[in-house]
């Protein structure tokens, strides 16, 4: 008994040590103290040892080590859920921690995830009432904080307003934080009354009750000196930011990330408000050594290595500060050799900040949120591109013009080549088959939970108790899944490793892969500047040598983008008649002198590659007019289309274009599907009208290649999944069902099989989950080459899953297509495949063909120019007689044969 009380008094000691550290600002003692306890020989209880890890993972947050924060939140969950604790307001608190970490990782989809889950906890738990009250206005001030980032704000400011009456209901503590978070929001909206109005409260209530010189003041003033730099109150703006850092540095002390916070946001007031750049690079240095682990240089002319500074979006958002400061500093300057070294530590400063982002990127275990992640952070690269060009337009040294294309190659498509590599990995069993099957059915089950709840949600009534039960199915899926991403993380540190250095594929490679007369173009938008001016940097890569035009884009030729994409999609709205034949061939005209006429005198060959950049992914670069004046009688068929004079293909980046290879082969198949959709017993079905010419369209086809059609009937999903791996092409005439709200769900439409009637849909994220050997899929369908579009990554389409699926090249719709003039182009398509002409070269000429051949009513580009070749342009079948070394072998036999008879001839003559 005695040496349980000893131990009592112990564990006492350390924690009323604790508590006192925590008092005078001192974390790392308050760690120190917590941990020892820990690994010392003291027998502790599961309540303490949960208590110990929880209060370990709260200090970690505090000084910024969010990483190891979270491993002793999930230490202290694995202790609750594994000892069957009888009270579950342990679990809440971790949760409620661990969206804390989330909020401030930007994981905001994750930090909603477990607040929302922690919601349905609490409100079925057992605590006292004011308890569980005060936990539930906790939870909903979190997840509004996590809706306000994904600009959800409407939903913010409901969870706000049920924490305000629940706070106020209870007389719970807290307000001062929430009504901070009421205030940005109301800011963030454009409602500048209620934003001071909140702001205040928020600081009346930090300061009451002898917190005067609390964290939570603190960010109250940073916070509002934001605000007040927003409507211009720069006076109360700059002496709201010092008191902010007076209170950390009193606090806290000079190395924490709430000081760095100071710092930086001191920093954007000389940066935007009074236009020292100079001294703003003071501030943004300091931010550096406040916020890194052992960094310590202030002179703004280095720059930590990612070893020496945290990881964080704080400090990516300082390093891309700071090389803008230096830009700006390099273009006041006179002197040119200062200037060019203020561009050169912009740039290297602003290649630091790529490189963090690589890293941040791979961290985050959600699709979704790396999608949004490399959506805000393009104009890191965007700046980095603007300012090697400013380096290559003073020097003339290609280095620079080399440096600003690697870059556009890094920000282009980076979640492609991720689940790619990740897919490599897999199939070349650098990874475990049973790590592969375990993700891929985890990431399968939760993209059906998340399908029943939109479709759920989306009715007048849902069904709440369905929408609780299907929500905890999907936390446990998703914990699973990070479980098991955890796994990899730790087991093959390589594999993670090469996905955070963000390898590129090298220009020389990218020279070396192009045909003598190919030409690839990629272009990249810049964030908006000025009055909505942006930048268009169009780059052309020959199998020699490199070129860089800038464009700028304002609202007129943004419009006029726009326009054009709506009238080639809208058929059924257009206007009629010469008007509306002028207009749209004066907008193709307009988007060939932007996008193709300046970059002609680089282009070299006929053939041409099109890395497309944000809403350029919607467009078909072969309908574009060389030429145009205004016409007075329409005629389609007499229009000079650029498909006229190049063959076209498209990739969606360097990195990923050359990934899948294609070998032509002598014998290829096709394996064609062509549902019929008659069968109408699903209300689901009944949408899809018949199809009256795919069938005939795989017949003609057929009559090229060798292959089989699954037709009517035997067109299931059951059949395709039978014969993706067949190594034959794959034709797929049918209707898709496109989704452009969320990114994995447009699918396509298969007939219904008899032993799985509701088993017809293919979905996107199946499609990419998926290892399909054929050297081409053509999907024949409307509008599988659209879908979810995001800046720096592209469409999420039908066409984009089967390259991540393994297959080189696919032709996809950018619209609803025609039927008659859909089968008409897809049978020529194979005519000339089947003659062994390259992918791109075959779809050119059916195309051709078809302007050529029809009437020319028929001929707008919208019946033809939907049609599209992403990837690679390997022909499909090899002609022998067309081989170099068979023509070169049969012109030998021929000279070795007439030589044998012309001296057979002579020796018969001389006898």
């Amino acid at each position: 008994m005695a040496a349980q009380r000893s131990e009592k008094d112990s564990v006492k000691a350390v924690f009323t040590a604790y508590d006192t550290f925590i008092k005078g600002g001192r974390l790392k003692e308050a760690v120190k103290c917590l941990s020892g306890l820990l690994s010392s020989n003291t027998q502790l209880s599961l309540t303490t040892k949960l208590a110990i890890n929880n209060n370990l993972g709260i200090q970690y947050k505090n000084l910024g080590q969010y990483e190891m924060a979270l491993r002793y939140y999930d230490k202290a969950e694995s202790i609750y859920l594994n000892n069957n604790f009888p009270e579950n307001s342990f679990l809440i608190r971790i949760y409620g921690n661990k969206v804390n970490i989330y909020l401030m990782q930007g994981d905001f989809n994750k930090a909603l995830d477990y607040g929302e889950k922690a919601i349905r906890i609490v409100t079925e738990s057992s605590q006292e009432e004011v308890s569980k009250q005060q936990s539930i206005s906790s939870l909903y001030l979190n997840t509004g904080i996590a809706n306000y980032h994904l600009n959800n704000f409407k939903e913010a400011l409901w969870a706000f307003q049920k924490s305000t009456y629940l706070k106020n209901k209870y007389n719970l503590p807290g307000k001062d934080i929430l009504y901070k978070q009421l205030a940005i929001t109301y800011a963030k909206i454009g409602n500048k009354l209620l934003a001071d109005k909140y702001f205040n409260l928020s600081i009346r209530h930090s300061e009451s009750g002898d917190r005067s010189s609390s964290i939570s003041l603190a960010n109250v003033y940073l916070d509002y000196g934001i605000f007040l730099m927003s409507i211009k109150e720069n006076d109360r703006a700059i002496s709201a930011l010092q008191k902010a850092l007076n209170i950390n540095l009193n606090s806290m002390g000079e190395k924490n990330y709430l000081t760095s916070n100071c710092y930086q946001i001191i920093g954007d007031y000389f940066y935007w408000v009074i236009k020292d750049y100079s001294k703003a690079l003071i501030y943004y240095q300091k931010t550096l050594v406040s916020g890194s682990k052992d960094f310590n240089n202030f002179d703004i002319n280095a720059n930590p290595s990612l070893k020496e500074i945290t990881v964080n979006l704080w400090q990516l958002r300082v390093l891309q500060a700071k090389a803008d400061a230096l830009a700006l500093l390099a273009d006041k300057e006179q002197d040119k050799e200062k200037k060019i070294n203020f561009l050169i530590l912009s740039v290297n400063t602003n290649s630091l900040a790529i490189e963090m982002t690589n890293q941040i990127r791979v961290d985050y275990q959600d699709e979704e949120t790396r999608l949004t992640f490399n959506e805000k952070q393009k104009n890191v690269f965007t700046e980095s591109i603007e300012t090697a060009l400013k380096l290559y337009n003073l020097t003339s040294e290609k280095k620079f013009l080399q440096l600003a294309y690697q870059t556009v190659q890094q920000s282009k498509a980076n979640e492609l080549r991720y689940e790619i590599s990740r897919n490599e990995s897999f199939s070349n069993k650098e990874i475990s088959d049973s790590l592969r099957y375990k993700e891929k059915e985890i990431q399968s089950n939760i993209s059906a939970y998340n399908a029943l709840i939109r479709n759920e949600s989306s009715i007048l009534k849902p069904d709440t108790v369905k929408l609780a039960y299907w929500k905890d199915q999907l936390f446990i899926l998703n914990r699973a899944l990070e479980k098991s991403l955890e796994t990899i993380d730790r087991d093959y540190p390589r594999f993670t490793d090469l996905l955070k250095r963000g390898k590129i594929v090298e220009l020389k490679t990218i020279q070396s892969n192009l045909k003598p007369d190919e030409s690839l173009i990629e272009y990249l938008y810049s964030d908006a500047e000025g009055l909505g001016e942006r930048k268009l940097y169009e780059f052309v890569v020959t199998p020699k040598d490199l070129f860089c035009h800038t464009e700028l884009v304002d609202s007129t030729l943004s419009a006029n983008l726009t326009g054009l994409r709506a009238q080639l999609t809208n058929q059924l709205t257009e206007e009629k008649g010469i008007t509306n034949y002028n207009k749209m061939n004066k907008r193709l005209f307009r988007a060939y002198s932007v996008l193709i006429q300046p970059l002609e005198k680089y282009i070299q060959g006929k053939q041409l590659v099109i890395i497309p950049d944000e809403g350029l992914s919607y467009l078909p670069f072969d309908a574009f007019l060389t030429s145009w004046m205004p016409k007075t009688k329409i005629n389609y068929a007499e229009l000079d289309y650029l498909i006229k004079k190049y063959s076209i293909s498209y990739g969606y980046s360097t990195n990923t274009l050359w990934k899948n290879s294609s070998i032509p082969e002598l014998w290829s198949k096709v394996i064609g599907f062509a549902p019929d959709y008659s069968d109408n017993t699903s209300e689901d079905r009944r949408s899809f009208k018949s199809l009256k010419n795919n069938n005939r369209e795989i017949e003609s086809i057929l009559n090229n290649f060798n292959g089989i059609s699954f037709s009517d009937g035997q067109a299931t999903l059951a059949n395709f999944t039978s014969k993706m791996s067949s190594g034959a092409i794959l034709h797929l005439a049918m209707h898709s069902d496109l989704d452009t709200v969320y990114a994995g769900t447009s699918s396509l439409i298969f007939n219904t099989d008899n032993s799985q009637q509701k088993n017809y849909r293919l979905y996107n994220y199946e499609i990419g989950q998926m290892n399909i050997k054929s050297p081409m899929v053509v999907l024949s369908a409307c509008n599988t080459g659209n879908g979810k579009l995001y800046s720096g990554e592209g469409l999420m389409s039908l066409a984009r899953s089967f390259i991540l699926a393994g297959v080189p090249s696919v032709v996809e719709t950018l619209w609803p297509v025609e039927d008659i003039a859909g089968s008409k182009i897809m049978g020529d398509f194979y005519k000339y495949l089947s003659d062994g002409k390259p992918k791109n070269t075959a779809l050119r000429l059916a195309k051709l063909d078809y302007i050529n051949n029809t009437s020319p009513s028929f001929v707008n580009p919208r019946y033809w120019a939907a049609y599209t070749l992403v990837g690679d342009v390997t022909p499909i079948k090899k002609k022998l007689w067309k081989e170099p070394w068979i023509i070169l072998s049969t012109a030998l036999l021929s000279l070795i044969l007439i030589a044998f008879f012309a001296y057979r001839l002579r020796f018969l003559r001389i006898n």
